[in-house]
């Protein structure tokens, strides 16, 4: 099994990074195997809407951060999200 952690928050070491480590943890004191991602400091693009994702089955933004984390996301087999709340919703580079 293996346990993707990504935390949401622009500060490398906030609180929702130490969270989302937190859990991290348990998971690996368990025996299973983790990865966490800050995505503080990554290059990531937002949506353009343009909707090319339906016919490619896959975001056609290239140059940024966001491919190679999406790529983890669907290889692993449990995802911890963690994310600072403004105005009552998770942060915007979630969003994307």
């Amino acid at each position: 099994m293996s346990v993707l952690g990504i935390s949401g928050s622009m500060r490398k070491d906030g609180n929702t990074s130490l969270l989302v480590k937190a859990v991290l943890e348990r998971c690996e004191n368990a025996g299973i195997k983790t990865e966490f991602i800050s995505l503080a400091g990554k290059d990531i693009k937002p949506c353009l809407g343009c909707e090319k994702c339906k016919e490619k089955d896959w975001c056609v933004i290239k140059n940024d951060d966001w491919g190679e984390i999406m790529e983890k996301v669907l290889d692993c087999e449990v995802l911890v999200i963690g994310s600072p709340t403004y105005y009552f919703d998770v942060c915007g580079h979630l969003k994307n």
